[in-house]
């Protein structure tokens, strides 16, 4: 994995009708979108002084500037006076004049300026790092799970606490005319109409990079002020990676996300195949590393029990936050409320103006400001107390709401029927989710089918208040 900066891909065109499909053999090279400039832009060279005064980096502190490209970013933090470990292709420097002239460049810092080949020198360092940048790296990556694993990677390297910075384009006019259908190619689309080895290109809502990054093991720290056709955030090391256990160059490898049987292109045009089947190899994004199905396979590789609490607990909360990015706001585990009195598991802010959570104060009349949540990782049904503690958090102050996430029931509607007592009595909407549940809305998610997810809440709600 890793061996070559050239992806070989199989992209459907259409099944004729006597059922043989026709692909499009798309070969991306990701070194070909190194950008020409000698220096960072004046936006980026801001980004930058903020992150480095906001991570409160030290001269001897060390940045890893990971796909460091041509080294324009590793030469200007050199002559800030930083200490740079540069992470490339040996390949863009043995082809790119300009590479080859920034290297020399960079070598006269001497001791402040190291290089890990990339991939073996990067993986097999020990090198531990105060804080990654990765500027238009990720969304030049045209294979999905790739991105989460360079981060998964990152954080490893990373010193506890240490900070690490998203920077990426959008909206650039010179790709915007070219993301058309035609050019569709797993989660985004290939560049270069003129070129036999394509690029990659996609752009990311800020939910979507906040989903990515938490998935690794990131926390949020801050937006850093740029042009609207720029994406910089802030991020810290947290004491977990959520999907580590789940995600390696293995499980991407079994996938088959590249065709290695297609040949370098001789020609501008992809050549287009023909197959009696449907190709199981060159998929960028199958269904299997979606991230969403990653999140499934965490659930279920959890075991039950008091020993594990906090680790279902952290999980539910990364997964309510990838389900609901543009809903819930500012999860935060283990809060004290009520004067220190009651601790809840999850509480989230409900900052809704569509959506499933939105449509519980416009349409049901139910006061939410906050969404209280408690984690039940039994390996026993839950009883009267488990219901009680959760409905005794509810009320004026912290809303009318909550979520109760548990593994499973033998009997799932003796449940609702416990759930319903609450909101029969006192008007408090208890909403249960089980692991079957959160499985079901997590595949869902991955088909990026937000309606099934309103209608099936909607009817899980219904369930409750009315049986």
């Amino acid at each position: 994995m890793w061996e070559s900066p050239q992806y070989k891909f199989n992209q459907p065109v259409r099944t004729e009708s006597d059922g043989t499909r026709l692909y499009r053999e798309v070969v991306i090279n990701v070194t070909k979108s190194a950008p020409t400039f000698t220096t960072p832009g004046k936006t980026l060279g801001t980004a930058l002084r903020l992150v480095l005064r906001r991570s409160g980096l030290t001269r001897s502190g060390e940045i890893l500037d990971f796909g460091a490209g041509k080294l324009r970013n590793s030469v200007y933090l050199l002559e800030k006076g930083y200490r740079v470990c540069a992470v490339e292709y040996k390949d863009l420097f043995d082809e790119s004049a300009q590479a080859a002239a920034l290297w020399k460049r960079a070598k006269r810092f001497r001791h402040r300026f190291s290089t890990l080949e990339y991939p073996h020198q990067f993986l097999g360092s020990s090198g531990r790092f105060d804080l990654a940048i990765l500027i238009n790296v990720l969304n030049i990556m045209p294979v999905p799970a790739e991105r989460l694993l360079v981060l998964q990677h990152c954080y490893r390297k990373l010193q506890p606490g240490a900070h690490l910075l998203w920077y990426t384009q959008r909206g650039d006019a010179d790709y915007i005319d070219r993301l058309v259908p035609a050019y569709r190619i797993g989660d985004g689309y290939y560049v270069g109409r003129g070129s036999k080895l394509k690029t990659f290109y996609r752009e990311f809502t800020v939910a979507e990079i906040d989903a990515l990054l938490g998935g690794a093991g990131f926390e949020f720290v801050q937006a850093i002020p740029a042009t609207p056709r720029n994406q910089a955030r802030l991020y810290r090391k947290a004491k977990v990676s959520p999907l580590a256990d789940v995600l390696d160059a293995v499980t991407i490898e079994t996938a088959h996300v590249v065709d290695d049987s297609i040949p370098i292109p001789k020609a501008v045009k992809p050549r287009v195949v023909r197959s009696e089947a449907r190709k199981k190899k060159g998929n960028p994004d199958p269904d299997s590393l979606k991230l969403p199905n990653l999140y499934e396979t965490k659930l279920r590789s959890i075991p039950l029990g008091k020993a594990q609490a906090r680790q279902y607990q952290v999980h539910v909360a990364e997964m309510l936050g990838l389900l609901f990015p543009r809903e819930l706001h500012d999860v935060r585990l283990e809060q004290t409320v009520f004067g220190g009195i009651k601790r809840l598991d999850i509480l989230a802010s409900n900052k809704s103006r569509s959506g499933f959570f939105f449509s519980l104060k416009s349409d049901h009349q139910i006061v939410c400001p906050t969404i209280v949540i408690e984690c039940k990782n039994y390996r026993h049904d839950m009883s009267n107390p488990e219901f009680d503690q959760l409905g005794s958090r509810l009320g004026r102050k912290l809303g009318m709401v909550g979520i109760l996430a548990f593994r499973k029931a033998a009997d799932s509607a003796a449940v609702i029927r416990r759930c319903r007592s609450f909101f029969d009595n006192d008007t408090k909407l208890i909403i249960p989710l089980s692991d079957a549940d959160f499985a079901l809305l997590l595949r869902m998610k991955a088909d990026t089918n937000e309606d099934k997810i309103e209608t099936f809440l909607d009817r899980r709600v219904l369930e409750v208040k009315a049986g």
